[in-house]
């Protein structure tokens, strides 16, 4: 199953389906384990309805009568089931920031979590998170850096004492006494001058 075949809609706010604060419409991706349990779901919920001679509702959650649920009683359910689980009670769009910031901490690029948040830009999902994604040593940063890191253990260099000379040599010959930098006295000359 694809991602693009995991996903869903925007979740109905008071019983009709709107569009977001964007007006442009967007896929959420679920992960594979929350597809299979809500395709289970979806499969209990057909075997109920058709048990009393009704087709199954368009939506995933419906109230008992196959309508769009009421979001104060979505969130007083929530709430009954963090109390339950003796967890701080939150609304849904706390969870939403829980979404985006455990994918940035398992290391999902911003842009991707930027999409599946609909931000408009990934600037702004930067500017909201991140302080949530992982922390890197700066030696470990700069290691990417090198062309041929070694994957196991360092070893001594085998280079003999004349060809570490010669190698020396051959940097002297490029670089002046003054680095590899030009020199920058007659910058500086010249801009105290003015």
């Amino acid at each position: 199953m694809t991602p693009a075949e995991r996903s869903v809609r925007c979740w109905p706010s008071c019983g009709s389906l709107t569009t977001p604060k964007n007006h442009q419409r967007r896929r959420v991706d679920l992960s594979r384990e929350l597809a299979v349990v809500l395709r289970l779901w979806r499969r209990r919920q057909r075997a109920s309805w058709l048990a009393v001679g009704k087709s199954l509702p368009a939506w995933v959650f419906s109230s008992v009568t196959g309508t769009a649920l009421d979001e104060s009683n979505v969130r007083k359910a929530f709430n009954r089931l963090l109390g339950a689980a003796e967890l701080d009670r939150r609304g849904p769009h706390q969870m939403r920031h829980t979404f985006a910031s455990l994918l940035l901490q398992n290391g999902a690029p911003i842009t991707y979590v930027s999409r599946q948040l609909g931000h408009k830009d990934p600037s702004i999902t930067l500017r909201v998170y991140s302080h949530w994604l992982p922390d890197n040593s700066l030696e470990e940063l700069v290691d990417v850096l090198d062309d041929a890191a070694p994957r196991g253990p360092q070893t001594a260099p085998t280079a003999s004492a004349g060809e570490v000379q010669e190698a020396v040599s051959g940097v002297d010959s490029v670089v002046s006494r003054g680095g590899i930098e030009p020199p920058t006295r007659r910058l500086r000359v010249c801009c105290s001058a003015n």
